[in-house]
């Protein structure tokens, strides 16, 4: 958990040095993209998450954590007031890449992922906003066995055949973001779920978003 959060704590110090000039012309943008009435989409990824899955007492419980995952999303919002963004947002999380990171390709591992649905709102202050909503979704857990002719070693935890995992969740979600351009946000989430059967997930990350709002075309001169 330390190396991620290192990470996005590092990002949102660097980001605002960037950000913090702003022209009369920004102004101009972003006070328009944040008047009511202002729809906009956003397709966004996250380079840098963590995940937490809780294991089934059959699996001795506990709790499963992945990092450095990647995530996507799209998310589509409208501002019912100026400056009060309302949103829903359909994202996943994945980490089977991680298999192919392992000093021994043919030991076992487990690839954690996570989709969730999220409906919030966010109150925008010129290139800054801040939020958070609800979540519905899943988390699961996919084990894939050691390939123990050549060498490979299971996790003692999961045994020595492929299994899968899975929870439904409940949830919250909160974040903060900055616009570093009119089209270009950079933020970072906290999401914690209640996992349906028991036991506690989160994921918790940086995102970038590229976001399109429709306005007057002044925001693109």
């Amino acid at each position: 958990m330390r190396r991620y959060l290192i990470l996005i704590i590092t990002l949102l110090a660097v980001v605002p040095l960037v950000a913090q000039r702003t022209t009369s012309r920004d102004a101009l943008r972003y006070g328009q993209m944040n008047e009511q009435g202002v729809w906009s989409v956003g397709v966004s990824m996250a380079p840098v998450v963590g995940v937490l899955h809780p294991l089934d007492d059959a699996l001795g419980g506990g709790s499963v954590t992945s990092t450095g995952i990647m995530g996507f999303g799209i998310e589509g919002g409208y501002f019912v007031a100026d400056n009060l963004r309302v949103s829903a947002s359909f994202e996943m999380v994945d980490a089977s890449w991680q298999g192919l990171m392992r000093s021994n390709p043919y030991d076992g591992y487990a690839a954690l992922s996570q989709l969730r649905l999220r409906v919030g709102g966010h109150w925008h202050m010129a290139r800054w906003d801040v939020g958070g909503g609800v979540t519905i979704g899943t988390t699961t857990l996919n084990y894939v066995a050691a390939d123990t002719a050549n060498g490979g070693v299971n996790d003692d935890r999961f045994g020595s055949a492929d299994l899968r995992d899975r929870h439904s969740t409940l949830g919250l979600f909160c974040e903060t973001g900055v616009m570093v351009s009119p089209f270009l946000r950079l933020g970072a989430f906290w999401s914690p779920s209640i996992a349906f059967g028991g036991g506690y997930s989160h994921s918790v990350g940086a995102k970038l978003t590229i976001y399109l709002p429709f306005v007057n075309s002044v925001v693109c001169k």
